[in-house]
């Protein structure tokens, strides 16, 4: 997993013409890998790296990538206790790093 989000990384920073649409369909492709994850650890490190994303994203692409952030997140969902945990995972974890950027002045 390390090793593909440091490739998913890469890819996003040699790709600066990505829009929001792009990120929505990345985004939509991060959660459906959280869902197959079985384990809180496992989910946890998974919605913390997928939150660290945002730091390889070109200069003024935050904005577009947590929006797209959001409208991935509207889409049906899985029901049950252990669906809107991962869900709330990966929302935590992407507030968290955003906020962080945003005083660092990204």
């Amino acid at each position: 997993r390390k090793r593909g989000f440091r490739l998913l990384g890469l890819w996003l920073q040699k790709h600066p013409e990505l829009d929001r649409l792009d990120y929505v369909k990345l985004w939509g492709s991060l959660i459906a890998g959280i869902e197959l994850l079985v384990g809180g650890a496992l989910q946890q490190e998974f919605a913390a790296s997928t939150a660290l994303l945002l730091r390889c994203l070109p200069r003024g692409s935050l904005p577009s990538w947590i929006l797209a952030c959001w409208e991935a997140l509207r889409q049906p969902v899985k029901t049950g206790a252990t669906g809107a945990e991962r869900y709330r995972l990966l929302a935590s974890s992407l507030v968290e790093e955003a906020a962080a950027a945003l005083k660092a002045g990204a």
